[in-house]
């Protein structure tokens, strides 16, 4: 801000007065500003102020000037204030302030400090680099336009063939328009090649719809046995609309289509006709063994199975898996009847030798068996009954407890079981039910296609897409997963398979790989996959560690500190990990993998060199020492700033990490090497290059100040903290320099004051008093300033004691070689002796510099001194 007043105008003069000798600082309204004397000539008058606008400082600095010319009325008091403040700029102009310049560094530090803070501001509201623009090369995965079409007719027979009921709520309950025209835009057919290819999902062979059924559990059942318990199994079986059921008992995991039936409607026929059998068997006293059926008529042998006996309990556990291939879904319905076992060897023995049967001749010998079973003396008991209607259960499978039902009024049953149904799809009968790789890989280049199909309708940045797909496109995936029976964990880790590889082609959000991940471990718990499955979703885990550990090794270009959505990719990124390294299936599938929290550190430490010499580059193009350097050291700074602030509290609160002592301990490495290269280039430097030293030595000395951040009991070993001891030698030539400085100024303004007194005199006069000491002191006081600056731990009373000392012997120095006398033993008055302990206390790191002044007075007079006894 600069005061439009004439530099002859006293209230200017006398504002520059105070103003020049001050520091202070004033409280206005609550604001806060502070007043420094730097640079304070021709006007411009540079302050410091929090939280105030411009116009506001106007203001002030107003009100101040006319509280100033309000307090002084006596214009006596003023004109002796101008009378100062004239000799002050005097003196100042003697040497082009030589003292005010170097106690100004500190104040340009600040505002360097405030400017690079202000640009990184601004920078923040920019997007952050690409990862291509980093050296992170993008991989694309994409699909062969010949496996595009045969993936383009599976989506359409995957349309044309969907199962089960609309899911609870609505969900995946779409047209079958709406899928088909959402596909098309996906895969970018154009109408003709649609309707082609329409056509030819429309030959292919409708695939068979087949059932899985897993009995859980029961509870509450009757007990039939005369201990209180019951030995419970389960016969379950598919009720053909047209033919009444009863279910008989068979291991899990086998149908009888598969092992030994031709399909046809005439075996259909034959086994309705002469091989239906009833299970109901009841004995009553003294009679026959009566047979009775739960539903009253017959079921075809083909859909029969049945569950293990638990025996000796009421409430069963089985958690057993059945398959059945369906005929009709809209008619057929799922039976199954709980049985009391009292004879092992009886009619389930006879009933599990099902699997042996071969042919329709063996099916007659095993009913023969059945039938002579069932003359024995055994009794199974009915214990209860549901059916289910197929067309009732939804495509997203139904799970839930049922209540038992009985054969008829007359039948005493209680208790519920707990059933676990799906619907599923395959196209030939030859398939295996276990093998599904092909629908694995079909989903993941299908999950593939409408996510990019997404991101090139997406208008903002990459990383601001969720990986939220819309209804058509979860219906197709959910159909096509439906039909080829994908479990709860192959969904989840084809899906993370497929956003791996759009990840490693984008820079997305990582929150949605988060949540992926999370689906796969939860999925977990409850499925396996196989030894192939694995080493798939394996190759992906590694590839997407990889592709994060690269984004944090350049953490700082891609995750600005300010701002804050890139922040929040940061921390999503590294929960990434911290998740990655506790999940079992991430061990189970990559067992030998490196532990992950040292491969996050092992990144930061190739990542942080790699940036100190980038931005070095970028400050300092021409690769020399010069001001450049000072703005170099304020970039780290601020950088460590925010690291100390923003990156830390993210590594070590998701990993546990101490980011801020991993990246200073190579910082401190790194920065120090600098600095010793700038010392060593200039060993004899002028008053410019001084300036800069020093503004070097106050940024380094700040950035040594980080290591206080440091956990404590540790032995760190840095460089940065022994700063003061690499400018020991400078500071000795600033003080050479400044004690001729100030000779300078006391010699001119002598000669200054002597021509006003006495315009004709010609020589010097020594003039005694007050005002020959005014030169020395504003010196004495810079300085002492300055030095204070240069090294916190020195107490300001020993640096001025110091500077003191200092000046002194110069003067006297002077006067005496002026006189042309020689050293005397009254020299050793000019250093007493509690000051003479304090300068040489070891405490002060300035114990070399004094020693070098006395060597250097003692070369200009050629005199052997002594300096400890001087």
């Amino acid at each position: 801000m600069t005061l439009a007043h004439s530099p002859n105008c006293i209230s200017y003069k006398l504002f520059r007065l105070v103003t020049c000798h001050l520091n202070f600082t004033i409280f206005f309204n609550g604001i806060q500003i502070t007043f420094s004397n730097n640079y304070l000539k021709g006007g411009s008058v540079p302050f410091q102020y929090k939280n105030v606008h411009p116009l506001w400082s106007c203001v002030i600095l107003i009100v101040f000037k006319l509280l100033l010319s309000l307090e002084f009325k006596n214009w006596s008091i003023i004109k002796c204030f101008m009378r100062f403040s004239d000799l002050s700029f005097r003196v100042q102009d003697i040497d082009g302030s030589y003292f005010e310049s170097f106690t100004a560094l500190a104040w340009k530090q600040e505002n360097q400090r405030q400017s690079v803070l202000k640009n990184a501001e601004l920078s923040a509201s920019e997007p952050p680099p690409q990862e291509a623009e980093l050296g992170i090369t993008p991989i694309d995965y994409s699909i062969p336009q010949s496996e595009k079409d045969k993936l383009y007719v599976e989506m359409l027979y995957t349309i044309a063939n969907t199962v089960g009921a609309p899911a609870p709520g609505g969900q995946y309950a779409h047209y079958k328009e709406d899928l088909y025209l959402y596909g098309q835009r996906a895969f970018g057919m154009p109408p003709d090649r649609h309707y082609r290819m329409l056509h030819m999902a429309g030959e292919e062979k409708p695939p068979i719809v087949v059932l899985s059924v897993i009995v859980i559990e029961a509870e509450g059942l009757e007990a039939k046995d005369a201990n209180g318990f019951s030995d419970p199994y389960c016969m379950l079986g598919i009720q053909p609309m047209a033919a009444p059921c009863s279910p008989v008992p068979h291991t899990p995991n086998r149908t009888l289509s598969d092992a030994c039936l031709p399909e046809g409607p005439g075996n259909h026929e034959k086994l309705r006709k002469h091989h239906s059998f009833k299970l109901s068997f009841k004995r009553k006293e003294g009679r026959v063994r009566e047979q009775r059926d739960s539903l009253g008529g017959a079921l075809p042998a083909k859909f029969i199975r049945a569950t293990s006996v638990k025996s000796h309990t009421l409430n069963p556990k089985w958690n057993e898996k059945f398959r059945f291939d369906i005929d009709d879904i809209n008619s057929d319905s799922l039976h199954l009847d709980i049985w009391d076992h009292d004879d092992e060897s009886s009619v389930l023995e006879a009933v599990s030798k099902l699997n042996e049967v071969r042919g329709v001749r063996g099916l007659g010998r095993f009913f023969k068996q059945v039938c002579q079973s069932a003359r024995q003396s055994s009794q199974d008991d009915f214990l209860g009954c549901v059916t289910i209607p197929l067309q009732e259960i939804p495509s997203t499978g139904l799970e839930g407890w049922f209540k038992l039902e009985a054969r008829s009024q007359r039948s005493s049953v209680q208790g519920r079981i707990r059933l676990k149904m799906w619907l599923s799809t395959r196209e030939n009968h030859a398939a295996s039910e276990e093998d599904n790789w092909t629908e694995l890989m079909q989903h993941e280049n299908l999950y593939k296609t409408f996510v990019d199909y997404e991101l090139k309708n997406w208008n903002r940045e990459m990383w601001g897409w969720n990986g939220d797909l819309p209804g058509p496109a979860l219906t197709i995936l959910h159909q096509h997963a439906v039909q080829g029976d994908l479990t709860e964990l192959q969904t989840a880790a084809v899906r993370f398979v497929a956003a791996s590889g759009i990840y490693l082609k984008y820079s997305l959000d990582p929150r949605w790989m988060f949540q992926l991940l999370t689906d796969i471990e939860n999925a977990w718990v409850n499925f396996t996959l196989t030894r192939e499955e694995e080493m798939w979703l394996a190759e992906k885990f590694t590839a997407m560690q990889e592709r994060w550990l690269q984004q944090l090794r350049h953490h700082r270009q891609m995750f600005p500190a300010l701002h804050p959505p890139s922040l929040a990719r940061l921390e999503y990124i590294l929960r990434c990990l911290a998740y990655l390294s506790n999940m079992k299936s991430f061990w189970k599938c990559c067992p030998f993998n490196k532990e992950i929290r040292g491969e996050i550190v092992g990144a930061m430490r190739k990542g942080t060199p790699e940036w100190f010499n980038f931005l070095r580059a970028t400050m300092m193009p021409n690769d020399e020492y010069d001001g450049s350097f000072v703005d170099f050291c304020t970039e780290v700074y601020v950088h460590l700033e925010h690291g100390l602030s923003h990156y830390h509290p993210l590594f070590e609160g998701t990993n546990g990490i101490p980011y801020f002592s991993v990246v200073f301990k190579q910082i401190d490495k790194l920065m120090s090497d600098e600095v010793i290269s700038f010392l060593n280039q200039n060993e004899h430097p002028d008053s410019a290059y001084s300036r800069l030293i020093f503004s070097v030595y106050l940024e380094v000395k700040d950035l040594a100040s980080f290591s206080q951040n440091l956990p404590s009991g540790g032995d760190h070993k840095l460089l940065l903290p022994r700063c003061h001891e690499w400018f020991e030698p400078s500071v000795s030539c600033w003080l050479d320099v400044c004690k001729a400085k100030a000779l300078q100024r006391e010699r001119e303004n002598w000669r200054e004051v002597v021509k006003k007194r006495n315009p004709k005199q010609t020589r010097p006069v020594p003039i005694k008093g007050a005002m020959d000491k005014f030169s020395l002191t504003i010196a004495e006081q810079q300085s002492c300033l300055f030095l204070s600056g240069l090294d916190p731990d020195i107490e300001p009373e020993e640096v001025k004691e110091y500077i003191d000392t200092t000046f002194k012997i110069s003067s006297k120095c002077e006067k005496m070689k002026t006189k042309k006398d020689r050293f005397k033993s009254s020299f050793k008055v000019y250093v007493p002796t509690d000051s003479k302990q304090q300068v040489l206390n070891e405490n002060m790191w300035g114990k070399g510099i004094v020693i070098n002044h006395f060597l250097h007075i003692r070369r200009n007079f050629n005199r052997e001194v002594n300096p400890v006894t001087a």
